[in-house]
């Protein structure tokens, strides 16, 4: 019995962590799916970084040849120069599907090095300063349709990149909680998901048309392609966000209807083991009585996590699992008890064995006292009785003596006469 209460007391709280891990699971995977589709934003504004930091290098192209039409020293700029094209080759690497966490630091490394090469253009170019800044601004505003379509390129590529992870994670996520959770709806949610791909891909290319015709950077641009972009992409991020929450919900229910299965196996365990002390003559009925409260407790609660009543079923399920764990105490407690009275009655059995043992050793002893005074008088009796038999004995051995003396000296007297 109390190895039976300590593994049903284990088991509810092993049932009661599952509910934090079923949690700790959902939650997980919900900031897993928010991090990994914020890294669509980052690739997006990498790409966006990347023109910008392109018509720097343009502009670095254009101070160096200015300065070397002057005949100034240019070296200490080239070398500049050639450190933010490593700088920004880092950034385009990032933008092809590098990790993310190195962006930034590729970006402060770039300006950092424009800036070096800002104030050594001042230092070299002194008083031409102000017609090489004109030089260079009219060669950053010149259409550069070429690293444009790059750039729109990589935000495409990072977009639909990001839409494929999203989608093949919640492909996975889903199959993961088929096995204990119904996701009819989710799947149905995805599906409509997968389907807008294609609209996604055409509003890409128009939206980056649109923008390479008016010579715009992806962060500059506002055309109505573009708009309708941003319109369509919001609608996918909030079938996303609707998706999260059906998923949401069927852990939430695969969780409610795996702790019911769990708690219904112990149920069943506790009833037979109520059972097989009723063989025994213990009364049983009250924990019977209790045990049908809990199942039908269970049962509700079934019932409301398959109709979505996510905080009815949650409600009924802790108060079987309270009915419960104060049953299985109560019999813990019983236990106790029964033990106690049972050391109690093997203790008076006890004291009474040794009261009438000790009874019995007393008897004993007395009787082997009667019989050992009883034979010690039967000795003493024949003692007596062969003491009067000796000396009966050594009379008739005297009188026959005197008899024999007297006929001896009878025969004496007949002799001399």
């Amino acid at each position: 019995m109390r190895r039976f209460v300590m593994y049903g007391l284990a088991l509810l709280m092993v049932m009661s962590s599952l509910a934090g891990a079923w949690a700790q699971e959902g939650q997980g995977q919900e900031k897993k799916i928010e991090k990994e589709f914020s890294k669509e934003k980052g690739e997006a504004r990498a790409s966006g970084v990347l023109y910008d930091l392109q018509k720097h290098l343009a502009g670095m192209d254009e101070t160096i040849a200015f300065a070397k039409e002057k005949g100034l020293d240019t070296t200490k700029l080239v070398a500049l120069r050639n450190d933010f094209e490593s700088a920004v080759k880092d950034v385009e690497d990032i933008t092809k599907g590098g990790s993310e966490e190195k962006l930034g630091p590729a970006v402060s490394r770039a300006r950092k090095i424009a800036n070096d090469f800002r104030e050594e253009g001042r230092r070299v170019l002194g008083k031409d300063l102000d017609e090489a800044r004109r030089r260079v601004a009219n060669a950053t505003t010149r259409p550069m349709p070429v690293l444009l379509n790059e750039t729109y390129a990589h935000r495409a590529r990072a977009i639909l990149k990001e839409f494929d992870e999203h989608v093949a994670h919640y492909e996975k996520l889903i199959g993961r909680l088929s096995n204990a959770t119904d996701v009819t709806e989710a799947q149905a949610k995805l599906a409509e998901i997968k389907g807008q791909r294609p609209a996604l891909v055409e509003a890409l290319k128009a939206a980056a048309a649109s923008c390479i015709a008016q010579n715009m950077p992806p962060g500059r641009c506002n055309t109505p392609e573009k708009q309708e972009l941003e319109a369509l992409v919001k609608d996918i991020q909030k079938d996303f966000q609707e998706l999260q929450k059906l998923l949401r919900n069927s852990i939430r229910g695969g969780r409610i209807l795996e702790q019911v299965r769990g708690i219904r196996h112990l149920l069943e365990q506790v009833d037979e083991r109520l059972d097989r002390l009723a063989e025994k003559g213990v009364d049983v009925t009250a924990y019977k009585a209790k045990l049908g409260e809990v199942d039908r407790l269970l049962t509700s609660a079934e019932e409301e996590a398959k109709a979505g009543k996510w905080d009815e079923a949650e409600r009924d399920f802790k108060a079987a699992h309270e009915a419960l764990r104060s049953i299985l105490k109560d019999l813990g407690k019983e236990r106790r008890e029964f033990l106690k009275d049972l050391r109690e009655e093997k203790r008076e059995n006890v004291t009474a064995r040794l009261k009438e043992r000790k009874e019995e050793v007393k008897e004993r002893r007395e009787n082997v006292t009667e019989r050992l005074k009883e034979r010690k008088e039967n000795m003493t009796e024949r003692r007596e009785e062969r003491r009067e038999e000796m000396t009966e004995r050594r009379e008739n051995r005297t009188e026959k003596r005197e008899e024999t003396r007297g006929r001896l000296e009878n025969r004496s007297r007949v002799v001399v006469r």
